[in-house]
């Protein structure tokens, strides 16, 4: 009997949405759990605590000796998963980049860096008179440099003045240490009468996402980010990879190894739809006026 385990790096309430899509993406395959000599072992999650990912990881491969393993929730859980082992073969959803994985993985890569000028460009469409944006980065994280060059650039061509406020990431995420600094990063953007943030995308912001809006809404600062459940949480705006896609994508690739494909002969792949969520209620909050042209591009509008 086929079996896979899936371990995420986040928690089953934030997952939920894009694991339904991907069993049933499975099941219309022909996979549906515990039927059809199918079963998911477990859906195992590490609530934003990377540390529990490899213990997930070896539990599926140790202990239930799966065929195959579903890395999930970004690179983070892939590279624990690749570290657990290098002949089961893995499949890995929305990480950030990885053109040349083990050959034992295969998956879907999700854009986060690369859409943070289209995001710094919302921004700006959104309160064109506001010419200062605030850049919330994480300069610690690899591959900065290149991801800040980029928002330069953009804030160039528009034109608007960037004023950066940077919290590396902290060795023990455990003190509130990081929450502490992303909290004083929104006061000084509140000092300095920055209105317009953008949040860049980077795991450990994602992580602390019920943070980042309240933080901002209660300084009256619009924000935008990558994912959509934080415009859920309250962020006015997120624009990223449509995450339901990748998971489905992912899943074809799922049944492909299940039928006999090798990972390695399966090419990793980029979700190409983005989407566009604003958050009506706390544009009301913080007294923003939505303009009509992003009301009509938006894939949803949270009441």
């Amino acid at each position: 009997m086929p079996t896979i385990g899936i371990m995420h790096s986040g928690s089953q309430a934030r997952a939920d949405a894009q694991i339904t899509a991907f069993e049933d993406t499975l099941a219309a395959a022909g996979y549906v759990d515990g039927k059809n000599n199918f079963q998911i072992i477990d859906r195992l999650y590490a609530n934003d605590d990377p540390t529990k990912l490899g213990d997930h990881a070896n539990t599926f491969i140790q202990k239930h000796k799966v065929n195959l393993l579903v890395a999930a929730g970004g690179t983070a859980s892939a590279n624990a998963a690749q570290q657990a082992t290098s002949t089961i073969p893995i499949v890995f959803t929305s990480v950030a980049y990885h053109t040349s994985p083990a050959k034992n993985m295969t998956g879907v890569c999700a854009r986060t860096t690369e859409l943070d000028p289209d995001r710094l460009s919302l921004l700006h469409e959104l309160l064109p008179d506001r010419t200062t944006i605030g850049v919330l980065t994480n300069s610690s994280r690899p591959g900065f440099s290149d991801q800040w060059k980029a928002i330069q650039d953009r804030a160039g061509k528009l034109p608007v003045t960037l004023s950066q406020q940077d919290v590396p990431a902290h060795a023990n995420p455990g003190t509130g240490e990081i929450r502490n600094q992303i909290d004083q990063a929104f006061q000084n953007f509140q000092d300095a009468n920055i209105k317009l943030v953008l949040v860049t995308a980077d795991p450990m912001f994602n992580n602390h996402r019920t943070d980042v809006a309240p933080f901002a809404k209660n300084r009256d600062i619009a924000v935008i980010c990558q994912w959509r459940q934080m415009a859920v949480d309250g962020a006015l705006m997120t624009y990223g990879t449509k995450l339901s896609q990748a998971y489905r994508m992912a899943a074809a690739y799922v049944a492909s190894i299940l039928k006999g494909a090798k990972p390695e002969n399966l090419n990793v792949q980029v979700a190409p739809s983005t989407e566009l969520i604003l958050n009506r209620a706390t544009a009301n909050t913080i007294n923003v006026a939505i303009p009509a042209t992003l009301l009509a591009r938006a894939d949803e509008i949270i009441n």
